[in-house]
């Protein structure tokens, strides 16, 4: 992948010194050991790499590597301690992770998953792995997308499927719930970017008590803009060991999930599993 290599001479390069690559503009100096909010330092770190048998029926098996660190803050995540405290795990080394890849290749495994964390955050590290690998595997980019537009190329070097997060339906949300400011346009934009002529996956997590603010306005702006796209709905949310929103304290039930189905198809979206 010699346009990695030119990625990080070239788009990343200032964003060594002057990290401006997600909407916070954290600005911090990376090459002199700067973290910024999502804490991922520029060699990068794994806290988790296995074979992963439970993504969506097309992608597994998949050998997902788990990189520490996150743009976000959402307060129902499943892997919050290696988003808080992001210098969990091992530094990232490419010659084992390049390595690791071709022997799940020839072990039948179909496709690397890069996660979180947010692997956006990470760009340095994956970039480390991928340049000047020829990858036997289809690379997935498991992602919030909220990131600047910079990455956009950057990414669509490395990965060969989208699996784009679309958890909120406005920013209202987006803030109470994730800290994400100027959520909505970024996610949408970098979704709209990315989309043509790739192969893209658009997730959504089904929250309880957010029905009407966020999985109906997904379904509303997928069905106009991203029509035939692949979607999964996500029935798996898991209230979080403390929360101070009332709403999350519990699981979606069998008939929430069959009515945001039935919902999803009534707007025409291809759901899948």
């Amino acid at each position: 992948m010699s346009q990695v290599r030119d990625d990080l001479s070239g788009r990343l390069a200032p964003h060594l010194r002057d990290c401006r690559l997600c909407p916070r503009d954290c600005r911090t100096d990376r090459a002199a050991g700067g973290l910024g909010f999502c804490g991922a330092a520029i060699e990068g770190r794994c806290f988790a790499s296995f074979v992963h048998f439970f993504e969506e029926a097309r992608l597994v098996p998949s050998f997902v590597i788990s990189f520490t660190g996150c743009n976000m803050r959402c307060a129902f995540c499943a892997n919050h301690d290696a988003v808080r405290l992001p210098h969990l795990g091992s530094t990232i080394d490419p010659a084992f992770f390049r390595s690791e890849i071709e022997r799940y290749a020839r072990l039948g495994v179909t496709t690397v998953n890069l996660m979180g964390g947010e692997p956006a955050c990470n760009i340095f590290a994956i970039a480390s792995i991928f340049d000047d690998f020829d990858c036997p595997l289809p690379v997935i980019w498991n992602s919030n997308l909220y990131f600047s537009p910079v990455l956009r190329d950057v990414v669509s070097n490395v990965a060969d499927i989208f699996l784009a997060d679309l958890k909120f339906g406005n920013d209202q949300c987006a803030v109470r719930l994730a800290s994400a400011p100027r959520y909505s346009q970024t996610v949408r934009d970098n979704i709209l970017a990315l989309a043509p002529g790739a192969d893209m996956i658009v997730r959504h997590l089904l929250m309880p008590g957010h029905f009407d603010c966020c999985t109906i306005p997904v379904f509303d702006w997928v069905a106009e803009h991203l029509p035939g796209v692949d979607v999964s709905l996500l029935g798996n949310f898991f209230p979080p060991r403390s929360t101070t929103c009332p709403e999350l304290t519990r699981a979606i039930t069998r008939d929430e999930y069959s009515r945001a189905a039935a919902c999803a198809r009534e707007r025409g979206l291809h759901v899948i599993s």
